[in-house]
């Protein structure tokens, strides 16, 4: 394990040592006003080759760091204005253009044939920026083909990660589409019509406007359109039959008139396409759950995975009821509407639809083995079926009324309705070993929920700059209730144990909450932050269980064991000060808040208590952010997190849908106290067009929740009068512990290969964590260590010739600190290849490879498969816009789906039903009708947050 640490520290050195060089600054204005978002290009003299490259702020202002001395040529650029062109010479001393004036027209002051390639990458502080121009893709792709040639972004599992963090939210020209769904933006968007992607951490509406940041950032990308396709229609859609019944149908239709933009998508097929967001669900298990609950913590350690449908993991979380399209067959309908406009000169509306119903069934068997607590081993294996249906009703909501230049309002409701029904059966028995144990278990859940939230946020300036007040206002209601019903047969070397039962369930919660902040010039650079934070929760979990009376048909038996009705009442009080440091090179913050939590819990089932805990907290925060120039920066991050109990998690009543793995809450459970830090170095090279990254993470937790696993390997245990554990039935329920701890590295480096048109993208990523749980008394301390690597070529030739090809391989080593020859490790690897051809006068080709080898699984599962996609066409009316395609999913027949589980007390291999060879003739038919291209682009279009992008009223 020594070698884990070494490569963190062989990382973090490995960004060290820079240049002494120049520096050249400047602002850009035309009309009398900045021009924010003008291109910046800084031209060898003797070539015209693009040496760096950078962009204006909203003040019009550009600056770029590390330039060689010698003669160069600077250009820029804005729609609308003519291109100016100035001589440059370094030699060593700060460069201070002061203002530089474009004229209206397109009138240039002097001629220079620029040659050298599009920059591929601009670093513009915390953002990083990537040319569209430098990712050449066919014209029929998406923009999530587009991200994937991008150094630091990558698909894995249907999500998007960016510098190694998921994800959370993608905007279009600053402006929310479909929500907070990534998926619905990446699969309609045409690429064609992008500029520019950027990549950030998005800070909330508040945090933007007071240039203090709050912690609640989520990992952004921002697509920023070219501005000649702002205005016309355009869209795809495609239907297509294939064999063995197979269909899909989809189309999307974007309407964009300047301000106003209506975006209309659909899809209906059986082949496992579909985009589902986590407020898709419930949120309370369904009935294809096998994993004992949704109330412990420390699930299991992670790694590899890849593209054919192999994931490592533990627990359960929001993901487990998610339908992964390697998980059963799914047929499914949605439409989804997004609404952009501007009424009149002060109200901004963005507004989203969207509705989905899916019907997924699955076939599994899995593979499980015993003893890693300590215990006799065993093996036991089980297979089963289920079939879910969910049905989806999502709306969210954003309004901006800008009163006057000093005073505004923000409205921002969510809703959205769920329903999901399914059934699942399962059978299975000890292969070999004791103790003995066989199962059957036959279950059916119909549930229902609710979820709505609303924010009102106000903001004020006043006069003096840097002086504000804010008022944040949040409230929020959530329902899940619906009906379960079990028939179970557990067999034991002790007993049979039959479980004939309904259990009705109605959970409800409540959420009020206020954050008041004030922020004060102090001077020039510094900034004082005042802050009061309130809010008020209500939970209230109700379930009730009831057993068939023996010689009836009805079940009027209520099981006070497996049933809970439990209130839980948090009020939540929060004092706290900031103070900040702003320069254009350097940004300190520090701030700290007091909080005072009451938290009160009322439990009628299945006994009655009424704890009350009081907790005092100070919670930290520290962030300081340096540029070394305009393409180099460095940010380190810090903060103090309390995480207080769910109701799901206080709750004492025994879940028994699974009849193996049972799990129960634990009303004692108090809060924990999370620390994380974040290292973040960017670096970018426009005239040379690579771009550098890496981040270095971790954190650590005081009263970590985690999990403890009760089983009956060595005797029978009883939980609650009536409920006893035997043979390899087992408990889980969340307990404090300490010990937990995580580090996580990635690196990225992106460079161009001229030699083949190409670029080359390589990444390096380690982590290291150690989670604590408990196997009936006994500590047992997880340790797992990953560190992988992958290479990424695509290509730049032509849109006529379009290929990527990546690999992707990971190290695995797991550890458990109770029985130590149950450590293991072992190795994936995933790669992929991708073509897209014209080949000739509208003939086109695409192939897709996709190898995955997954070391480590056990005896008589094949570790290798490929999955190889491919498809033939021909393209023609105007403009080649329809097509007809004939495409080939699993030409070899080898597509399958393995996940490799890890708990306390075992591990497992699962394997799921997949889609199996089938052939397709599609239709296919581009919309494409564009006008108006002179129009002078939105500024506010570039970044969200209007004219304050991190830094305040004027800080």
């Amino acid at each position: 394990m020594r070698r884990i640490p070494l490569l963190f520290l062989f990382i973090l050195i490995s960004f060290l040592g820079y240049s002494q060089t120049t520096s050249l600054r400047g602002q850009a204005v035309g009309g009398g006003s900045p021009l924010i978002g003008a291109t910046v290009a800084l031209l060898n003299a003797q070539d015209s080759s693009v040496y760096k490259g950078a962009s204006t702020d909203v003040e019009g202002r550009f600056e770029m760091g590390g330039i060689q001395n010698g003669r160069f040529v600077l250009k820029i650029s804005y729609l609308g204005f003519g291109t100016l062109y100035r001589s440059i010479t370094a030699s060593g001393a700060p460069i201070q253009l002061g203002t530089l004036t474009l004229t209206s027209g397109a009138t240039t002051l002097r001629e220079v044939e620029v040659v050298g390639r599009a920059a591929t990458v601009i670093q513009k502080q915390d953002t990083a920026e990537m040319n569209s121009a430098a990712f050449k893709v066919n014209r029929d792709a998406n923009a999530e083909n587009l991200i994937q040639k991008m150094p630091g972004i990558t698909i894995q599992n249907g999500q998007v990660q960016a510098q190694g963090e998921r994800v959370q939210r993608v905007l279009v020209d600053g402006k929310e589409f479909f929500g907070e769904d990534p998926s619905a933006v990446l699969k309609n968007l045409p690429a064609e019509v992008i500029s520019k992607i950027q990549v950030f951490d998005r800070q909330s509406d508040q945090a933007q406007f007071t240039g203090f940041n709050d912690g609640n950032e989520q990992k952004t990308i921002n697509i920023v359109t070219k501005p000649e396709f702002r205005t016309g229609r355009f869209g795809r859609i495609s239907a297509g039959a294939g064999t063995d019944g197979r269909y899909r149908i989809s189309g999307n239709i974007n309407q964009f008139e300047g301000d106003r933009r209506i975006s209309i998508v659909g899809l209906s097929n059986n082949v496992n396409e579909q985009n589902f967001s986590s407020e898709d669900l419930v949120g309370v298990a369904s009935a294809s759950s096998r994993g004992g609950g949704n109330r412990g913590g420390g699930g299991g350690p992670r790694g590899g995975g890849g593209p054919g449908g192999v994931g490592w993991g533990g627990g359960n979380n929001t993901g487990d009821f998610l339908v992964n399209s390697n998980n059963g067959i799914a047929r499914t309908n949605a439409i989804g509407l997004n609404y952009l406009d501007k009424w009149g000169k002060k109200v901004d509306v963005q507004g989203s639809y969207f509705f989905n119903h899916s019907n997924t069934g699955a076939n599994y068997s899995l593979f499980r083995q015993y003893g890693i607590d300590g215990s006799e081993e065993s093996t036991y294996g089980q297979n089963g079926n289920s079939d879910t249906k969910n049905v989806n009703h999502r709306a969210n909501l954003r309004l901006t009324y800008n009163i006057d230049s000093a005073n505004s309002i923000i409205i921002r409701p969510r809703l959205s309705f769920q329903s999901n029904t399914g059934t699942s059966f399962d059978r299975g028995a000890t292969l070999a070993g004791s103790p003995f144990t066989s199962l059957l278990n036959n279950f059916g859940s119909d549930l229902d929920g609710m979820n709505f939230n609303n924010n009102i946020l106000y903001r004020h300036s006043f006069p003096k700059r840097g002086r504000t007040i804010s008022l944040d206002v949040t409230t929020g209601y959530n329902q899940n209730k619906g009906n379960s019903e079990l028939y179970s047969e557990t067999v034991t070397d002790e007993d049979i144990q039959i479980q004939d039962q309904i259990s009705v369930l109605d959970n409800k919660g409540l959420n009020l909450g206020a954050n008041l902040n004030y922020t004060e010039p102090l001077t020039k650079n510094t900034q004082l932050q005042l802050t009061y934070t309130t809010n008020y929760s209500n939970s209230d979990g109700d379930k009730r269980t009831y057993e068939r009376a023996e010689n009836s048909e009805v079940y009027d038996n209520l099981l006070a064991s497996q049933s809970s009705t439990v209130e839980n009442r948090t009020m939540t009080q929060e004092f706290g000060t900031g103070w900040r440091y702003n320069t254009r090179d350097f940004q300190v913050m520090l701030n700290a808040r007091y909080q005072f939590l009451n938290m009160q819990t009322d439990q009628m089932y299945p006994t009655p208590i009424n704890p009350e805990y009081n907790y005092h907290n100070v919670l930290p925060f520290a962030m300081v952010r340096y540029n070394f120039n305009q393409d180099r920066n460095i940010r380190l991050f810090y903060n103090g997190r309390s995480q207080t109990p769910g109701v799901e998690q206080l709750q004492s009543a025994i879940d028994k849908s699974n009849s193996l793995i049972w799990s129960m809450g634990n009303p004692g459970l108090g809060q924990s106290f999370n620390h994380n830090f974040n290292m973040r170095y960017s670096s970018a090279n426009p005239g040379r067009s690579s771009s550098f990254f890496f981040v270095l993470g971790g954190s650590t937790a005081q009263n970590y929740i985690g999990r403890q696993t009760i089983t009956a390997r060595r005797g029978e245990v009883v939980v609650s009068p009536g409920d006893t554990l035997r043979g390899n039935q087992q408990l889980n329920r969340p307990v404090n512990l300490d010990g937990q701890y995580s580090l996580r590295s990635f690196l990225t480096y992106g460079l161009p290969l001229p030699f083949i048109k190409s670029n080359l993208n390589l990444n390096l990523n380690a982590t290291y964590n150690q989670t604590p749980g408990l196997i009936d008394d006994a500590e047992n301390n997880t340790t797992t260590a990953n560190v992988g690597g992958g290479i990424v070529i695509s290509s730049n030739i032509s849109e006529n010739f379009d290929f990527l090809i990546s690999t992707n391989a990971t190290y695995n080593e797991a550890t458990y600190s109770l029985r130590k020859e149950q450590n293991n490790n072992y190795y994936n690897q995933s790669s992929q290849f991708r073509l897209n051809w014209i080949l000739w006068k509208g003939l086109t080709l695409t192939s897709e490879l996709n190898h995955q080898y997954n070391g480590g699984l056990s005896e008589g599962i094949d570790p290798t498969f490929m999955l190889w996609n491919g498809s033939i066409g021909y393209k023609f009316l105007k403009d080649r816009q329809a097509e007809i395609r004939l495409s080939a999913f699993d030409i070899l027949g080898e597509n399958t789906s393995i996940q490799r589980n890890i708990a306390n007390a075992y591990i497992e291999d699962v394997q799921t039903t997949v889609l199996q060879r089938y052939f397709m003739l599609s239709f296919n038919y581009n919309l494409r009708m564009f006008g108006g291209s002179g129009a002078r682009p939105n500024n506010d279009m570039n970044r969200p947050g209007g004219g304050y992008p991190g830094g305040g009223r004027g800080f």
